[in-house]
């Protein structure tokens, strides 16, 4: 590029060809991009990792610490996910420690499951797994959910 415009320099009136020069860059006539005023940076993207959460009667899950928890119930809860954008997906895996605990999830999801109650449904019993699936798409909160006994 530097090649191409120093051949189209004219030595009698420089400061008028770097004025045509620039102009050209901006206008992207010579196929270059803003050095900074036009860079977008990704977003830096959420961590996979599991996060562990303390049992309480509310519990919120950062999700910009990650978008996977695990957490074993020793109380009944809600379970508040916050941070959440567009496209944010991610598992809570919940077990029971030693009793018949519940668990609530804020904001309100819609939940997809078998029963067609719309609610979360727990496995009862110690050491019972639940798996909730979930994406965000910037309006709802989906929740699929699976028990394990």
């Amino acid at each position: 590029m530097l090649v191409q415009f120093n051949s189209e320099l004219n030595t009698t009136n420089r400061r008028s060809d770097w004025k045509r020069f620039i102009n050209r860059i901006f206008s992207g006539d010579l196929g270059v991009a803003y050095a900074h005023s036009q860079t977008t940076h990704a977003p830096v993207p959420k961590t996979k990792t599991y996060q562990t959460l303390t049992s309480s009667a509310n519990v919120t899950m950062n999700t910009n610490l990650g978008v996977n928890a695990k957490i074993t119930l020793a109380h009944s809860m809600t379970i508040t996910l916050s941070n959440l954008v567009s496209g944010d997906e991610g598992n809570i895996v919940i077990t029971q420690a030693a009793g018949n605990y519940t668990v609530d999830i804020s904001p309100t999801p819609k939940v997809i499951d078998g029963d067609g109650s719309g609610a979360v449904v727990i496995t009862d019993g110690a050491g019972s797994i639940t798996t909730l699936c979930y994406t965000y798409d910037g309006t709802n909160l989906l929740i699929n959910y699976a028990p394990y006994k």
